[in-house]
């Protein structure tokens, strides 16, 4: 079996691509909740 076969199935049985997509999304909504919390300042904008 190649390198890289050995290692996806390695990476199936570990349920890593599980863990690495519910890290994306909870880092992503924290993010977001930051963002929509805190004022940035408004650059470009003229009066």
């Amino acid at each position: 079996m190649s390198r890289l076969k050995r290692l996806l199935v390695e990476a199936h049985q570990r349920s890593v691509l599980q863990a690495l997509a519910i890290y994306t999304g909870a880092s992503f909504a924290v993010l977001e909740r930051v963002d929509r919390r805190t004022r940035r300042p408004q650059f470009g904008v003229r009066s």
